[in-house]
């Protein structure tokens, strides 16, 4: 089957159409989680970072100092990337910086649940 303007046009549609519906469906994710719809989406790119580094097997209460130094580093690139007027990468530095703070405040609140 040949592929013609009229094709591509339709598809495009249908893509404009679910790239809609879907982001109603994260609006209603959001509201019904009591979450904004960005909190949401920026979760989704801390998520997928941590994914990417299943592999180094996770963060612990040993690692505080080590985070806390990471942190400085990840703000670092966070800022780099904002000069340089990359929006991709800035955006991907930001899901590091949060994904750091996220560990460490998650060391904290367990450390203090167990007091």
């Amino acid at each position: 089957m040949e592929i013609t303007f009229e094709h591509y046009a339709e598809l495009q549609q249908l893509c404009f159409k679910y790239k809609a519906r879907i982001a109603e469906l994260e609006a209603e994710l959001a509201e019904a989680n009591g979450l904004r719809p960005e909190v949401i989406w920026f979760a989704g790119r801390m998520e997928k970072k941590l994914k990417k580094n299943d592999h180094k097997g996770g963060w612990s209460e040993d690692m505080l100092p080590y985070l806390g130094k990471r942190f400085g580093e990840e703000v670092n690139e966070f800022i780099d990337a904002m000069y340089s007027n990359n929006a991709e990468g800035t955006i991907n530095e930001a899901a590091d910086v949060a994904n750091f703070a996220m560990m460490i405040a998650d060391i904290l609140a367990k450390r203090k649940g167990a007091e």
